[in-house]
């Protein structure tokens, strides 16, 4: 029984924050039964006990689309307006939707977080509305983040703004709900992603130009790393065979970073990761990043410029254009690099002095031994 709660996944309102638990007590072999597992029984006892009564669905009505985010699960609730016995135009609850958000996302600003949880729930959604209209409501997520376009783009799905209480938040568990301060959503993303105010991925009309790059080959069996920086004068060496190619690469944007210390300039890497350095020390299945401690230093080395620019171009890039040519010649000088005499990488051991096996005692030093009871 891989999900032994499916069936309350849309009548249970903390569905996604307790499956993980059960999961995790179905895993050993034999069952392992603790206080914790005791506790999301019981929590999971009451949930049933306390859920809301969900009306059935209309498919000639609309259906309003409730998002936030707790923790990085996704929470959601699908309404329709309830006019029969004197509803007056309230909103009925028919769905409740939760979903865990993946590894990257989770990583986000909440505010995209929220954007991504979006996303995920309208994907849900569908799979209940069968074609219905799907109006989703936003709340304190500026409608700029979205790109909402023009009425009309979509008949089954419309985007509104709303000012009215946000019901999914009293699915929050746990922690009491905080009022949000009110902020600027595209502020707040740009500064919790970008690791100095003026770093551009744009090129900068004024200032110094590099090219960087590196290079990892197997030449005869035997593995040739190297790097390289272009500009008028071409800066490489030669780097440890241990290296993958995209420790080389992010080696080399470091060093043109250092060459740039100080001052103002444009790098252009082929290198899709080492363009992409800022996404964090987490990879996409959330295990550490194996270059991490590089990774530091080429967040710190961006801090010591007074504006700078790392700019991506295509490693086939063709022509005679100033990229493609300084391109070229930061890969050309890599792989010259690379042939240069092999990097050992030794380690240093301290001299410690030899101890004598059978030690030689004065008369004086043996009558204290003795004292103690030594001999």
């Amino acid at each position: 029984m891989n999900k032994p709660r499916e069936g309350l996944r849309h009548s249970e309102s903390t569905y996604t924050q307790n499956e993980e638990g059960s999961q995790k007590v179905l895993e050993p072999d034999p069952l392992i039964w603790t206080p914790e597992e005791t506790q999301t029984t019981e929590e999971l006892k009451q949930a049933l006990i306390s859920a809301l009564v969900l009306a059935l669905p209309s498919l000639e009505k609309p259906f309003h689309l409730f998002v936030t985010v707790d923790h990085g699960i996704a929470l959601g609730v699908l309404t329709q307006t309830w006019e029969a016995g004197g509803g007056g135009g309230q909103k009925q609850l028919v769905v409740f939707i939760s979903k865990l958000l993946d590894p990257v996302s989770r990583g986000w600003p909440e505010c995209m977080q929220a954007v991504a949880a979006t996303a995920l729930l309208v994907k849900e959604s569908k799979k209940l509305t069968f074609g219905g209209t799907l109006i989703v409501k936003l709340f304190y997520i500026e409608s700029e983040i979205y790109g909402i376009k023009e009425p009309g783009e979509r008949d089954d799905l419309v985007l509104t703004t709303d000012a009215c209480l946000n019901p999914t938040s009293f699915l929050w568990k746990g922690e009491e709900i905080q009022e949000a301060s009110e902020h600027n959503c595209l502020d707040i993303i740009e500064y919790k992603t970008k690791v100095r105010p003026n770093l551009s991925e744009v090129p900068l009309h004024d200032g110094t130009k590099l090219f960087v790059d590196g290079s990892s080959r197997v030449i005869e069996g035997k593995r040739h790393n190297g790097y390289g920086n272009k500009h008028a004068l071409c800066e490489g060496g030669r780097l440890p065979n241990s290296w993958t190619a995209q420790t080389c690469e992010l080696y080399a944007l470091n060093q043109a970073l250092k060459l740039l210390k100080g001052q103002k300039g444009t790098i252009y890497t082929d290198s899709k990761y080492a363009y992409r350095v800022n996404g964090g020390l987490i990879n996409s299945k959330e295990n550490e990043l194996v270059q991490e401690e590089l990774v530091r230093q080429v967040l710190e080395s961006l801090l010591f410029l007074t504006e700078v620019a790392v700019v991506h171009v295509n490693g086939y890039l063709k022509g005679g254009s100033m990229e493609a040519g300084g391109n070229r010649l930061a890969g050309e000088a890599a792989k010259q690099a690379s042939l240069e005499e092999e990097i050992r990488l030794l380690s240093l051991i301290p001299s410690i002095p030899k101890v004598t096996l059978n030690p030689q005692f004065t008369i004086e030093e043996e009558e204290e031994l003795d004292k103690i009871g030594a001999i």
